[in-house]
């Protein structure tokens, strides 16, 4: 029997997890996370609706979308592309729908919906959840990986690790940027870090008196080379702008 660690309960690793299971129902699979619940970075993203993915059905259009990761999803995209991350999602009792920007959402508006996917997958399964476990080191021993929680003296030994830790974004919800040195401690290397879906900070000082005031479409145009623009919600924060539009 297979055991696989997966490092980090968000995103991508509970929708690993899943998968694994269904692919190889036998597997034993330990997903560890820090907090006291799953997903906790998928329930507050898109205000707690949760976006779920993308209304952009056509996979080539949908990479130029990323400017500096394309190439990198490419055979992920095509793999799981949008249109069967829908079908997944309706298939396991979550209704979805796609708003006019094209973000796809739960019809209920609630990323707890979306979580409760996996909760109720987990429960019925191999896979074996444990919250409230920091991950201290990973370590390769032979054909094995040990992982040692920060709590235990005797380490776990398993055949394969998913790391699936996050970035550093919301480091509340626990992204801490632990898996960067985990991947470096296992002999991978980083490439420069950079940051994605940011809002502005404003020189001026003034928006922070209308902060929370948000428009459901804005045009942006920035003054650099082509003049990018893009069109879609925006709102004022205590030391800019931020939404959609914006990121």
């Amino acid at each position: 029997v297979m055991r696989v660690a997966i490092i980090g309960g968000g995103a991508a690793g509970m929708m690993c997890a899943a998968s694994l299971q269904e692919e190889d129902p036998s597997a034993e699979i330990l997903l560890f996370d820090r907090n006291d619940g799953l997903g906790k970075k998928v329930i507050i993203s898109g205000g707690g609706r949760c976006n779920v993915t993308t209304g952009i059905h056509d996979v080539k259009t949908l990479l130029t979308k990323y400017p500096r990761g394309g190439k990198f999803l490419t055979r992920a995209m095509y793999a799981f592309p949008p249109d069967a991350v829908y079908v997944w999602f309706e298939s396991h009792g979550v209704p979805l729908k796609t708003q006019a920007d094209q973000r796809v959402f739960p019809q209920s508006d609630n990323g707890h919906d979306i979580v409760g996917v996996f909760e109720r997958l987990f429960a019925q399964s191999n896979v074996k959840v444990m919250l409230k476990a920091s991950v201290g080191s990973i370590e390769k021993d032979g054909d094995e990986f040990s992982v040692h929680l920060k709590d235990q003296s005797v380490p776990m030994m398993v055949d394969v690790v998913v790391l699936t830790t996050g970035g550093q974004a919301y480091r509340q919800t626990g992204s801490t940027g632990d898996g960067y040195a985990f991947a470096q401690s296992l002999g991978h290397t980083m490439t420069k870090l950079a940051p994605s879906l940011n809002s502005f900070t404003t020189v001026e000082q003034w928006p922070a008196s209308i902060s929370g005031l948000s428009f459901e479409r804005v045009l942006l145009t920035a003054k650099r080379d082509g003049k990018p623009s893009c069109t879609g919600p925006f709102l004022f924060t205590h030391k800019g702008a931020s939404g959609p539009a914006v990121f």
